[in-house]
């Protein structure tokens, strides 16, 4: 870097300087959830008189021109401490202390005109969240924080820690008289106030760009996808506006109302397609190695165009969609449906590579390419979810998704692919290690373990009777969880350690699971019966002729009978 300045100053020197603190538009979003929220309130309010609060990065580049310093680093802690200073301000005015609030106001979150009202903030946070972070936390107002409606992940965040630090000081004052209240909400600014920073400013935003990829001074580390993003900015030849759209493009396709995906994973699976095995710890230098030096991209433009088309594809691993995967092949579906319900992603670059594949070329849409798919379900069945194995076999999985990216004759593309399967065969445990895990799999009230069993006996069930799908189902226990009166002391003693076994389950319609209950094995059975699942008629059938008796042995006679069906269907 060219010129640098080092120095330790405090919060309130800090916004203590006319001018405006800015967010650029290439960061991350708010991201700080609870974890960070608990540990800086817990640091804020120990008894120490000094606490640092790690580095500030600013660019001065626009400084003589706008009045403004960008944060290159530190802005995960400059949204929260301007959240805390507002809530600290909301609680004076809600005291009827409006001369503290104003004074809070004023000389932490916003600048004053002539008139006194706010002429700017000394926060300015990126575009998407601007409008909502002013109207609803650095605007003075009366508020209801509860009221507020938020539309996305960013946003709520915002509220969910504004609202964390109003409940953490409601409990510091609500036992307090008055002016004790306000007394502990001086001491608190004043702490906040006080708390040591070390800043770091550069001159340009080639040096910011430095700091960001080399520093980690926020509360929450960088990851891959955050600094390779950023070396997009810095080195695409697109504006601004294109490059934005392009990356959340990406983000929308990846993500979903449920959870935030990890966008590094994506990016990795990727390059573990095309190129070679690679840590996420390697992979930034990995992909500017191949862009800058080996001139494997043309530009950093391209990059990005490939990264927006893969990330289609990948939608459709993480949430296939029978209508558009069915333009491939029927059966594809079906397919990444059931790994996807097993939760496993270390198959991804070697997925994503052969529906690259076959969707590029109808040519390569033939029977060996929906047979891997298939195979691909059966041995992460087999190798993740039960045996357990180490994780040697993602180098395997990339090595033939780089080999099949590679592959343009239809003859050898069929060899790579056979040879692939037949390395996934030659990796399989044996049959008795598969059995041996297999009868130690538990019922737990969890989610990650129901879904399982619910796929385990789908599976099964549909070696009995293919013409129906197990979708909307309830795990019930044959002999109960809390048996009743029906069942001695002795049986209970005896079975209650196998209760949770895996083949003391049945599957049943929501219904028959709620009308059967903790009934006897007759009773139940006489609710079982009007299941149309298959599996289950067999299960009856064999109970009604040891006349109705269901005790430890039949539990772990099931758990063998029903391992060497699973091994039959999953094996290959």
């Amino acid at each position: 870097m060219k010129n640098f300045e080092a120095d330790k100053t405090s919060i309130k020197a800090l916004l203590s300087k006319w001018l405006k603190y800015r967010i650029p538009w290439y960061q991350r979003p708010y991201s700080w959830e609870k974890d960070y929220i608990d540990n800086f309130w817990v640091y804020l309010n120990d008894e120490s008189d000094n606490y640092f609060l790690w580095t500030i990065v600013l660019n001065n580049e626009f400084l003589d021109d706008e009045w403004v310093k960008d944060i290159v680093d530190w802005q995960q802690r400059f949204i929260t401490v301007t959240l805390l200073y507002a809530v600290i301000r909301d609680f004076f005015q809600t005291l009827k202390d409006s001369t503290k609030a104003d004074a809070i106001h004023g000389d932490y979150i916003a600048f004053k005109n002539a008139d006194w009202d706010d002429s700017w903030y000394k926060l300015s946070v990126w575009d998407s969240l601007k409008d909502f972070f002013e109207k609803n936390i650095q605007k003075k107002i009366s508020r209801d924080i509860s009221e507020i409606k938020w539309k996305n992940k960013e946003e709520k965040r915002v509220i969910e820690n504004y609202k964390f630090f109003q409940k953490e000081i409601e409990k510091m004052i609500q036992n307090e008289t008055h002016d004790s209240k306000i007394q502990i909400l001086q001491n608190l600014r004043d702490k906040l106030s006080n708390l040591d920073i070390v800043y770091i400013e550069v001159c340009s935003e080639d040096d910011a760009y430095t700091f960001f990829e080399t520093i980690n001074a926020t509360g929450m580390k960088l990851s891959t996808a955050d600094i390779l993003k950023n070396l997009i900015f810095k080195k695409s030849g697109l504006n601004r506006e294109d490059i934005e759209s392009g990356w959340n493009y990406i983000l929308e396709n990846l993500k979903n109302l449920e959870d935030d995906f990890d966008i590094t994973r994506f990016i990795r699976h990727y390059w573990l397609s095309k190129h070679t095995k690679v840590s996420d710890r390697k992979l930034y230098h990995s992909i500017k190695k191949s862009i800058d030096k080996d001139k494997e991209y043309p530009s950093y433009d391209i990059f990005l165009k490939e990264l927006k088309e893969n990330s289609d594809l990948y939608h459709q691993i993480l949430y296939p969609n029978s209508e558009y995967l069915d333009t491939l092949g029927k059966s594809i579906a079906r397919n990444l449906k059931n790994i996807r319900w097993l939760k496993v992603y270390q198959p991804n670059p070697l997925i994503l590579s052969l529906l690259r594949k076959i969707q590029k070329n109808k040519k390569f849409q033939v029977a060996i390419s929906y047979k891997l798919l298939d195979i691909i379900e059966r041995f992460t069945f087999i190798y993740n979810t039960v045996t357990r194995s180490p994780s040697k076999i993602e180098k395997i999985y990339s090595d033939y998704a780089i080999k099949i990216e590679k592959t343009d004759n239809i003859n050898l593309f069929e060899k790579e692919v056979q040879s692939c399967i037949d390395k996934m065969k030659s990796e399989l445990p044996k049959k008795e290690e598969f059995v041996a895990n297999f009868v130690e799999i538990k019922y737990k009230n969890n989610s990650d373990v129901r879904r399982l069993i619910v796929y385990i006996y789908n599976k099964i069930n549909n070696n009995w009777d293919n013409e129906i799908q197990v979708d909307h189902v309830n795990i019930e226990h044959i002999f109960p969880q809390n048996p009743s009166g029906d069942y001695t002391k002795e049986q209970i003693k005896e079975t209650e350690p196998f209760i949770n076994d895996l083949w003391n389950l049945i599957i049943l319609k929501p219904t028959i699971n709620r009308q059967a209950g903790n009934k006897s094995i007759k009773e139940k059975l006489e609710k079982y019966d009007k299941t149309v699942i298959m599996m289950n008629h067999s299960l009856i059938e064999k109970i009604q002729k040891k006349s109705y008796q269901w005790t430890k042995s039949d539990i772990l006679e099931r758990n063998l009978e029903l391992a060497e069906v699973a091994w039959n269907i999953f094996s290959f």
